[in-house]
């Protein structure tokens, strides 16, 4: 652990209750970034790419065989509504927008060790950049708030008014995902991008693996997610706007 990190989490421990929850996703940013660039220093991820001897690694055929990535961003006004504990759900002040949810292969496993058989994304800070270039590259909010789509509490959506609006960026088969609120309300939560090997849209391959699954889904311990699932065609769902003081109840 780094001397930074060490100070942080002193800091986090000594600090009262109310304060800890702040603080806490700062010092896991820091954790991970101490771990990224560990792995880069001891060259970790070169026997990700060449795999070792007896490491589950060198079975290049099951781990490098997929041909799909999933692209999946989420929507903070949304993301409450899919935890079943809503004391756990914070919405730090500076998220305003569509957020990384993650980026898998459809034969997914290890996160993103499978990914690295790709040249352009064989190291933690290479996956890491892709994922955020690919953000930049789809911004959902831009092109709905184009076409008159925002978020509110009152005016709800449905599937092929706001998949007309993404299909040209995000290709035929992106998906639309909900979540049922306390209210039997369909909430908009996520959308899915599938890619090709080379990040082009419009990707149909479907692996062994279930790409349908959440793999981030019950990951985080303590926390209890409820499945997403496609919004359904012929039911609106809302496009809940983000209320960071009442984050899970954004429009009551």
């Amino acid at each position: 652990m780094s001397v930074l990190t060490e100070a942080a989490a002193a800091v986090w421990i000594m600090a009262p209750v109310e304060t800890r929850r702040s603080l806490l996703p700062v010092l896991l940013s820091l954790i991970l970034l101490q771990l990224v660039v560990t792995a880069t220093q001891e060259g970790a991820w070169h026997d990700h790419t060449h795999g070792r001897p007896g490491s589950e690694l060198h079975d290049q055929t099951s781990c490098c065989s997929w041909k799909r990535l999933v692209f999946t961003l989420q929507w903070p006004g949304g993301f409450c509504q899919s935890l079943d504990n809503e004391t756990l759900c914070r919405i730090p002040p500076s998220a305003n927008n569509w957020t990384i949810h993650g980026l898998w292969t459809d034969e997914w496993r290890k996160h993103g060790v499978c990914a690295a058989c790709v040249e352009g994304m064989n190291s933690p800070q290479k996956y890491f950049q892709i994922c955020l270039k690919l953000r930049g590259r789809f911004d959902v909010h831009k092109m709905l708030e184009d076409a008159g789509i925002t978020p509110s509490c009152e005016r709800p959506y449905k599937v092929p008014e706001v998949h007309s609006v993404l299909a040209p960026h995000l290709g035929n088969k992106h998906e639309i995902q909900c979540v049922t609120d306390d209210k039997d309300r369909e909430v908009w939560f996520q959308v899915k991008i599938p890619l090709t090997r080379n990040l082009t849209v419009g990707c149909d391959h479907r692996g062994g693996g279930d790409i349908d699954g959440d793999p981030a889904a019950g990951s985080i311990p303590g926390r209890s997610f409820s499945p997403g699932h496609p919004c359904p065609p012929q039911v609106p769902f809302y496009y809940f706007p983000i209320d960071h003081q009442r984050p899970r109840r954004p429009c009551g």
